[in-house]
């Protein structure tokens, strides 16, 4: 899925590393944050000038850190030790004067080319114990800069957390750039923006397979008759082709891949009647009916373990919350507070639900926890911006959505504390972007 090929090998050091120390807990709050210091990538073939290209990689490295929330980054002029070759390594540290600016942790880095072959070598280390973390190698092509700093900054929170990073997570999300509403996908910072569906039509709700190989979606095809329906549909991303999933005459849409089962959830409605939620396979094949009401039942959710389903009713009047099990069973409202409820998400530990309320005039998001208690407002809209459609990333610390908060919409990204907000879209232009959809 990835445009260049990275070769990682792990150092054989001398010194110790430590792999089973969990530096940073994945529940650290973004406003604790540890300070790191990345001093400049250091040359170690004297026979060689400078490469240009490597400031960059640092920076980027650097931008990359800092989304995650866990780091605050030392301003290199405070450096009491000066770097080179012969001090890259755990016996060259002076780790007295590191600790003396404060610093939690320290990543050194040297380089070495040929031609357009680049090697680096890193070296992260906790400043206090002077522990070496972790030690890596990397061999790219020169200008391979993006593909470098998300590689390492993925293997640095790996080695500190002891879960992956999100740097190769990727967004699915609606546009209708060109006149027509379809998915697009981008990285989960925004850059790398690629449209995925041409179907010229409306096409709506993306969802991620669990292995990130296909995502599903509603769009309205023409059917027998120059009849318009609303059918669900599966994109394979490598071979860019969709395959029909759900058609049946009336309304077929909310798809939601199951994260632990091959297994999906789709909202079917015949025509002139009410929507109810179906168990189907990635085939479309019917495997059993969760709701059977005179309810409009749609927008579901899974818990991250397979075994619960989030959906929205109005079987209490006003669109709500409600959690059932996987077989449709112990049904229980989880949402009280506002006027209408909807697009619930799922935390990836299973803790937290994040939802779009109507507050007065407007959307934003809330947060409550799956058992009900401890609901908390996440975003604030102003001036009469909505804020809907959120999405966890994969390691639970942040929610994309989508805001009218520019006048038109774009998508975000927001620290589960509500820190940190940032706009993903805002330097395109993609005309109006919505139903975010983060992969696993």
């Amino acid at each position: 899925m990835f445009r260049f090929v990275l070769f990682v090998l792990i150092l054989l050091f001398s010194a110790q590393e430590s792999h089973a120390t969990i530096y940073l807990q994945i529940e650290q709050p973004t406003n604790v944050k540890v300070n790191f210091a990345l001093p400049d990538f250091i040359l170690t073939d004297s026979e060689s000038k400078a490469l240009l290209q490597i400031a960059d990689v640092r920076k980027k490295l650097e931008n990359l850190l800092e989304t995650t929330g866990y780091f605050k980054f030392i301003f290199p002029k405070a450096f009491l030790q000066e770097l080179s070759p012969s001090t890259l390594d755990r016996d060259g540290i002076r780790f007295q004067d590191w600790e003396a600016i404060g610093a939690g942790y320290l990543l050194t880095t040297g380089y070495k080319y040929k031609g357009e072959n680049l090697t680096v070598m890193a070296r992260l280390f906790h400043v206090a114990s002077g522990t070496r973390i972790m030690g890596r190698e990397y061999s790219a092509k020169v200008r391979e800069n993006r593909q470098l700093a998300l590689t390492m900054a993925n293997d640095i929170i790996f080695a500190l957390t002891d879960k992956p990073g999100i740097f190769f997570s990727k967004i699915a999300f609606v546009s209708d750039v060109t006149g027509h509403k379809e998915i697009y996908e981008m990285d989960f910072d925004g850059e790398n923006v690629r449209q995925l569906t041409r179907h010229r039509s409306i096409t709506l709700a993306p969802s991620w397979s669990r292995d990130m190989k296909n995502i599903m979606y509603t769009t309205y095809r023409i059917h027998p008759g120059n009849i318009i329906n609303p059918d669900v549909l599966s994109l394979n991303i490598e071979k860019r082709w969709s395959k029909a999933v759900a058609t049946k005459p009336g309304l077929n849409t909310s798809p939601a891949y199951s994260p632990a089962r091959d297994e999906v959830i789709v909202s079917f409605a015949p025509s002139g009647q009410t929507a109810d939620l179906y168990l189907i396979t990635p085939e479309g094949k019917i495997i059993k009916r969760l709701t059977n009401d005179d309810a409009i039942n749609v927008e579901s959710t899974w818990s991250p373990d397979g075994n619960q389903i989030a959906w929205v009713s109005s079987k209490r009047g006003n669109p709500t919350i409600f959690i059932m099990n996987r077989d449709g069973t112990e049904t229980r409202r989880l949402t009280y507070a506002g006027t209408y409820n909807a697009s619930p998400a799922w935390s990836p530990d299973g803790k937290t639900i994040a939802f779009a309320s109507q507050q007065g005039n407007t959307f934003d998001i809330f947060l409550i926890n799956s058992d009900g208690t401890d609901l908390r407002r996440l975003t604030k809209g102003v001036g009469g911006a909505s804020n809907e459609h959120p999405s966890f990333s994969p390691d639970g610390r942040h929610v994309v959505y989508s805001s009218s908060s520019t006048g038109r919409g774009n998508l975000y990204v927001v620290n589960l504390d509500g820190s940190g907000e940032r706009c993903l879209t805002c330097k395109y232009r993609l005309g109006r972007s919505s139903a975010p959809s983060w992969s696993p």
